[in-house]
């Protein structure tokens, strides 16, 4: 039996669900702007045993402090991956959004996590 080698993608995309969605390199947070703590998701125990591979898009918002809140499952095609994208997206850190000189709030940002078993 091969052994498989556990890969989880990280891909940051929009989500074609919602014209008002957007990635956080789309926002226009000045030059280098990104997140200053970030953790990709750990792949399920169970789903690797099963050989079940998927993503999740999940929804959220920016607060102007640069914390990640209202954290949801926009789209996703197993509900396997969707409690650790959960664990991942809520530490992630963001300096502050700064537009106009004034620290702002980003909604409906999104953020989609691939997760695949390779040979």
């Amino acid at each position: 039996m091969k052994i498989k080698i556990l890969l989880v993608t990280l891909l940051v995309m929009f989500a074609p669900v919602s014209a008002f969605a957007r990635d956080w390199q789309d926002l226009q947070c000045g030059d280098g702007w990104a997140p200053v703590k970030s953790i990709a998701p750990t792949y399920p125990t169970r789903a690797r045993e099963r050989g079940i591979e998927g993503y999740v898009v999940m929804s959220y918002t920016i607060t102007q402090q640069g914390e990640v809140s209202d954290i949801a499952v926009a789209d996703a095609d197993s509900n396997a991956f969707t409690r650790v994208a959960r664990n991942a997206l809520s530490d992630m850190k963001f300096p502050p959004c700064v537009q106009n000189g004034v620290a702002t709030q980003q909604q409906d940002v999104r953020i989609r996590y691939e997760f695949a078993l390779v040979d």
